[in-house]
This record gives structure tokens, C-alpha cells and sequence, in this order.
């Protein structure tokens, strides 16, 4: 898939002027239920909130990103800075329990400055994704 900017698709759905006239005009990204790009539709886990919660810290560790608070094992407040300019954004992750090994990740990230991202808080949530998929089929591999 072509990418453009920060690691962001170019094309797929909802189609190459919605992504990058999002990218253009907006400074915030966030995971719904239904959202129009597929890659920030809510996605749910096989594991506890409190599984969940740990492997999220161990991703943000490895992602050298700056814990700002804690809340109550299911919320972290985090800082990404940009490696070239040292813009910071911020990134919210929010834990809800479905079940007791089933739980959904809300994240939304935004930029403290300027009118449009050029799709980095999409590329943050692309990046702990990536990170947290990765760890879990580590710690969970299929067909154990």
C-alpha cells in the first residue's frame, strides 16, 4: 500500500482525497466503533484488562514514549515527541474489560500545536498497534 508523510496509507478505504484531506486539515486521530478509515476501527483483545494494561506499558516502553499519568490500571496518558522537530502529541489509551480474557482498546492521539498532523497521531496508533499485535503473538502464539 502506498504511503505518504509519516508511514500513513494512501489509498484504501475511504479512498486516496478523504485520507489525504484528513491528513491535511486535522490534528487529531481516534479508534471508533465505525470509524471511516478501517485501520482506526475499535479493536478487541483475547486477554484481561489487566493483561492488556502491562503489555501496553512494555509497548509504550519500547516505544520511548513519556508516561504522563496513570489511571486506575485501564487508562495511560502518554507523550510522542517527533524525532526532527520535537513536536509533542498526546496519546490516550483507554481499557474496557468485555469479558474476562476479552477487552477493547480506545486510543486517540492529538497535536498540542499547529492545524493538521500530516497523519502522525494516525501513524502513532499504527505504531502501537504494530508494537502490541507483535508482543502478543510473542507472549500468545496462534496455535497454542
Amino acid at each position: 500500500m502506498p504511503v505518504v508523510l509519516n508511514g500513513v496509507p494512501l489509498m484504501g478505504e475511504p479512498g486516496f482525497s478523504s485520507r489525504v484531506g484528513s491528513y491535511f486539515t486535522t490534528n487529531v486521530a481516534q479508534t471508533t466503533a465505525q470509524h471511516d478509515f478501517p485501520e482506526l476501527r475499535l479493536r478487541t483483545f483475547d486477554a484481561s484488562s489487566a493483561e492488556m494494561f502491562q503489555y501496553s506499558l512494555e509497548v509504550v516502553e519500547a516505544l520511548s514514549w513519556e508516561i504522563e499519568s496513570k489511571e486506575q490500571d485501564s487508562t495511560l496518558k502518554l507523550v510522542v515527541s517527533s524525532a526532527l522537530w520535537g513536536f509533542k502529541d498526546d496519546v490516550e489509551l483507554r481499557l474496557e474489560q468485555l469479558g474476562p480474557k476479552q477487552t477493547k482498546i480506545h486510543l486517540i492521539s492529538r497535536s498540542r500545536t499547529g492545524k493538521a498532523d500530516f497523519g502522525a497521531n494516525l501513524a502513532h496508533i499504527l505504531a502501537f498497534y504494530e508494537a502490541l499485535e507483535s508482543k502478543m503473538d510473542r507472549v500468545n502464539p496462534v496455535g497454542s
